[in-house]
């Protein structure tokens, strides 16, 4: 698990991993983050949306890692508020 928060006086939130068997003796990954109720309603959604894009990038970056694949996602960009 996980927690991280954008700006020190925030509350965290919560990341959880998790792995579970799959069909075809697989394994599916799982990332829940949990807590966006305790960011600030004014940060709230972009938090959500920029922090869905980086654990998708990530999500991504096992698969290459897992099916053997060299490169990597690169990273999404950061919008400077």
């Amino acid at each position: 698990m996980l927690h991280g928060a954008a700006d020190d006086r925030e509350e965290p939130t919560l990341v959880t991993f998790t792995l579970e068997d799959a069909p075809g003796n697989g394994t599916l990954p799982k990332v829940v983050e949990s807590g966006f109720d305790r960011v600030p309603p004014h940060r709230r959604a972009e938090a959500f949306r920029m922090n869905s894009r980086g654990w998708d990038g990530q999500m991504k970056n096992i698969v290459r890692h897992v099916t053997g694949s060299a490169k990597a996602a690169p990273p999404a960009p950061s919008q400077a508020q």
